[in-house]
């Protein structure tokens, strides 16, 4: 559920989380129009921009849990039970509201710059091993070490 002050706005399924900005998106909450992507690149003035309508992000203090038995908004608590696991407990009504399980999303593809940008290997050792002109040869070579040389 969705509150602004004392003022309801809406209920909803979270879509999404942003921990960095304390932000989340609410299905059905907060919507707003905007244009598509193919009516913005092709701006012809006799026809009508298209829009899309798209949920936008709230704040995380404006949203509460709906308590299970009643279907009110409520706070939580945290116990444990004596197996020894972690639970949210409803303030409200004193249930146990079960966590959705987490699915990684596995639509998202790897960005095209990030093959781009990703060296091979064999290149990198072999730029990196260089010894530079400037820099004195103070190790021996193999062949001489194997040849029993002992100059420096």
């Amino acid at each position: 559920m969705v509150y602004r002050g004392k003022t309801w706005i809406g209920k909803g399924k979270v879509l999404r989380v942003n921990h960095r900005t304390n932000r989340v998106w609410v299905e059905g909450v907060n919507l707003r129009e905007y244009p598509t992507a193919a009516s913005v690149e092709d701006p012809d003035p006799g026809q009508p921009v298209e829009y899309e309508v798209r949920e936008k992000s709230v704040h995380y203090s404006q949203c509460n849990l709906i308590d299970p038995v009643d279907g009110r908004r409520t706070r939580l608590r945290f116990r444990y039970l004596p197996d020894g696991r972690r639970v949210r407990i409803a303030v409200r009504s004193g249930a146990i509201i079960p966590r959705v399980p987490y699915e990684p999303r596995t639509d998202r593809e790897d960005p095209k710059w990030s093959k781009l940008l990703t060296t091979p290997r064999d290149i990198v050792m072999e730029r990196t091993n260089i010894t530079p002109s400037w820099a004195k040869q103070s190790r021996r070579t193999l062949e001489e070490a194997a040849a029993g040389n002992t100059r420096a």
